[in-house]
């Protein structure tokens, strides 16, 4: 019986899906126009403005447009993608976070690989940082998670609260 209405609920959830699809694309035009819309969500979220670091915040400003697609089979997973425009950052315009259940039934994620510029790579700048904190501190070692440490770590994607954050909330 559970195993049915499972199925119910989730024949349910992507009808709803495709009927939200225009007006997605409705807000997403309407947020186009709005200056560092998603900078400013982003830093105004409570768990998501903890682990962005004050140049990472230089660096989302030229996010543009970010969706969250669920998957045909919503069981199979989810994708998060962040279009940005010219920057100095980086070359990749498109940055894609996947979702989905491997074959072997644990979750699973993948990220686009991130082309950065040279001198202004942020994953290795967050890293020099922790390490000469942790250097300086003989107490327990920090944790260097920030956001581009987040969407490039892929070890555990049954415990990304991040991505979850980002498509329930702000989504």
């Amino acid at each position: 019986m559970n195993e049915k209405a499972s199925a119910e609920f989730l024949k349910v959830e992507q009808k709803y899906n495709q009927l939200r699809k225009p007006h997605f694309e409705k807000r997403s035009g309407i947020i186009g126009r709005i200056p560092k819309f998603w900078l400013t969500a982003f830093i105004n979220h409570p768990q998501l403005s903890s682990i962005i670091e004050e140049e990472e915040e230089d660096c989302l400003q030229y996010l543009d447009k970010l969706e969250v697609e669920e998957f045909e089979d919503i069981k199979s997973g989810f994708k998060i993608q962040f279009n940005f425009s010219e920057n100095p950052y980086f070359s990749t315009k498109v940055l894609c976070k996947e979702f989905h259940l491997g074959s072997s039934g644990d979750p699973e994620s993948k990220s686009t690989d991130i082309q950065w510029k040279e001198g202004y790579n942020l994953v290795e700048k967050a890293a020099q940082r922790a390490a000469m904190a942790n250097a300086k501190s003989r107490k327990r070692q920090l944790e260097s998670r920030t956001f581009f440490t987040w969407f490039g770590d892929n070890s555990d994607p049954q415990q990304d609260d991040v991505a979850e954050v980002i498509k329930d909330d702000l989504w």
